[in-house]
């Protein structure tokens, strides 16, 4: 009895394997009819032009899978319709659906200016700036904000590093300041900084908040009011 249920469960499992693979193969062959000629081609253009960088610009694919469309395009040539691209490994074709969704309404050209705009030269900034202030820019200061201390370097125009220095805030962070006592020794801070054309602040993001990390950080948010201020009225 024991044996004829194994014999019975094993036949199961490869009838609802050739059924699944069938079900698979019709699937794929109606990729190709959800979409009209235009969308297709456009599909098959982002898929058969784009590199890596540009296929990760979707948001919808990561590195790896990006690098097996572009090796399955290098060693079996270009894609022809949508079902060949079902073919390229890691591709489920739930996952396929929605990049194709997404890409029916993007061009490659497209996807090559988000590239471009993820690259270092292109540097979003708040407030923007413009320009004009932007090529009036000789110099600029990049600061690094801590708790007790402030990190600051002086670069060029053509990136050169003129000068760099850390300076204390505080030699007790934890002890408890007076309002007037904290603004005046941060104003010395600020008066210590060299002029420059503009200065600069990288905005950290706290991935996993939690209760230590919101302190910290709404902690640091103040300083930076207050050295916005300082920096605004006197520069």
């Amino acid at each position: 009895m024991y044996r004829w249920n194994n014999l019975r469960n094993c036949c199961y499992r490869v009838l609802l394997t050739r059924n699944y693979c069938k079900a698979a193969g019709d699937n794929e062959m109606v990729l190709d009819s959800l979409y009209t000629d235009e969308e297709k081609r456009n599909i098959l253009e982002c898929f058969n032009k784009s590199s890596i960088m540009e296929l990760m610009a979707t948001k919808n694919l990561n590195k790896q899978k990006s690098s097996s469309v572009v090796s399955h395009r290098e060693k079996f040539g270009e894609f022809t319709c949508l079902t060949d691209i079902s073919k390229v490994p890691g591709f489920g074709l739930i996952t396929l659906q929605k990049l194709c969704n997404i890409l029916k309404r993007v061009t490659h050209e497209q996807l090559k200016e988000s590239v471009h705009k993820m690259t270092a030269e292109v540097v979003k900034s708040q407030p923007n700036l413009s320009k004009e202030k932007c090529k009036s820019i000789q110099n600029i200061v990049a600061m690094d904000i801590q708790a007790d201390r402030i990190t600051w370097l002086k670069m060029s125009r053509d990136l050169h590093v003129d000068d760099w220095q850390q300076v204390k805030i505080f030699n007790k962070p934890y002890v408890k300041y007076e309002p007037a006592v904290y603004i005046e020794k941060m104003t010395e801070v600020v008066n210590s900084l060299p002029s420059a054309g503009i200065y600069t602040l990288e905005n950290k993001i706290y991935r996993y908040p939690t209760s230590s990390s919101n302190t910290m950080g709404f902690n640091k948010r103040r300083l930076l009011a207050v050295y916005y201020r300082h920096l605004h009225f006197t520069n």
